[in-house]
């Protein structure tokens, strides 16, 4: 379990690292939804667990074919739903989001003082992302 702590951690020090660097030329970004800065922040860590986990094919070469996933995550951290909601219609890209999906059992607890006991999450996976996200 510590090697799963670190692991987060350190995933969670990636997404700070990209947040910070896009915030650094003063963009604004406006939050919906519960708990404002760590409710973005969280977002952010859960895309990213996500985006981690998923191993594009190496047969598709149009990086703007998106599949749409929608994830609902519990208070505790755990992924009680876990769905594609648009495919590409490419099959190797929809079926390794799918693996992707399937992988991820438990993301990370919310942010401390967070009040909904679920929330959902909509992940758009394309190779253009994949490459700029990491």
């Amino acid at each position: 379990c510590a090697a799963e702590g670190r692991r987060l951690a350190s995933q969670l020090g990636r997404v700070m690292d990209n947040l910070r660097a896009g915030f650094e030329q003063g963009t604004v970004v406006e939050v919906s939804g519960p708990g404002g800065e760590a409710y973005a922040s969280y977002a952010s860590f859960v895309e990213s667990v996500f985006k981690d986990a998923w191993i594009p094919p190496d047969d598709v070469d149009d990086e703007y074919s998106t599949v749409k996933a929608v994830v609902t995550i519990t208070r505790s951290g755990h992924v009680i739903l876990k769905r594609i909601d648009a495919y590409s219609r490419i099959s190797s890209l929809d079926r390794s989001v799918q693996r992707a999906l399937d992988k991820v059992k438990f993301v990370a607890p919310f942010p401390e003082g967070a009040k909904d006991d679920q929330r959902v999450f909509i992940i758009n996976f394309n190779l253009k992302s994949k490459r700029s996200f990491g």
